[in-house]
């Protein structure tokens, strides 16, 4: 009578284990789907990210631009020979020529 209730209890703990390991698996799952949805969907972190990139270096090109423009204001106030912005930039190397 005791090792068949001994037999029992054991075959419900190894019953309880089997579901827990079951509804892990299931959320993992789950939250695994979420979180891939979150990386690459429309409006996903890697995209973010890949636009933010562009928006900083976007906004380095106007700054770096900027700067020089004063620099080639600054240089044509005291120079005697002048020189339009696009010759300036071409002379630093900062553009090419076709343009």
């Amino acid at each position: 009578m005791k090792e068949q209730i001994r037999e029992r209890m054991e075959k419900e703990k190894r019953g309880i284990t089997l579901i827990a390991l079951v509804v892990t698996i299931i959320v993992l799952l789950i939250l695994a789907g979420i979180s891939i949805g979150m990386l690459s969907g429309n409006n996903g972190i890697l995209k973010k990210s890949r636009e933010t990139q562009t928006q900083t270096i976007n906004a380095t090109v106007y700054e770096k631009l900027k700067l020089e423009q004063l620099a080639h204001l600054t240089e044509q106030s005291t120079s005697k020979n002048p020189t339009t912005l696009v010759e300036y930039l071409q002379s630093k190397s900062i553009i090419g020529n076709e343009i």
